[in-house]
């Protein structure tokens, strides 16, 4: 997965807001099937089980832990920590209806690994070859990013730095 551009996470940040306001159970967490505008509607249903499709819910864990990791924003981390909350008990039971859920929850025991490659257009730096090679193993959670100006994207790059006309190569698990 490859950082968003500023513009594309605000975009984000603003989808996950709408869906905050429509769909988070403020009583115990998590988000509903349906939307608070629905009146047609007498029980409003949410669980933490795959159907056909993943769980809503555990999409939504994971839409929220890799939007805080690109921001730090602490209540998107805090409604993830409460909709996991939500299943654990019945996940640990019945692995098989929550696999979603269970992937949800490695995300947020383990976290990203983030690869940051910092190079100077100075240099004559390829960057198809880098993703070929980054691409071609299997890194779970994986945000990679390649680009000229990395302290500008990200809070877990900001002290990070590269000399002049050089590559420097950041290797990040949960921002240490």
């Amino acid at each position: 997965l490859f950082y968003p551009q500023k513009k594309t996470i605000s975009l984000i940040k603003e989808i996950i807001t709408l869906t905050n306001e429509q769909f988070w159970d403020k009583n115990q967490g998590g988000y509903f099937y349906s939307n608070s505008k629905n009146l047609d509607i007498i029980a409003r249903m949410k669980n933490g089980t795959d159907m056909p499709l993943p769980n809503g819910n555990a999409v939504m864990i994971e839409n929220l832990l890799q939007l805080y990791y690109f921001t730090m924003e602490e209540d998107l981390l805090k409604r993830a920590e409460k909709t996991l909350k939500l299943y654990i008990d019945s996940a640990v039971k019945i692995p098989h209806a929550f696999g979603s859920y269970l992937l949800a929850s490695q995300w947020y025991l383990y976290g990203s690994v983030d690869i940051g490659i910092i190079y100077s257009e100075a240099i004559n730096f390829d960057k198809n070859n880098i993703i070929k090679k980054l691409m071609s193993s299997h890194i779970p959670r994986l945000h990679l990013v390649i680009t000229n100006d990395l302290k500008s994207l990200l809070p877990s790059f900001e002290s990070k730095g590269t000399e002049e006309k050089s590559t420097t190569y950041y290797y990040c698990y949960r921002f240490n």
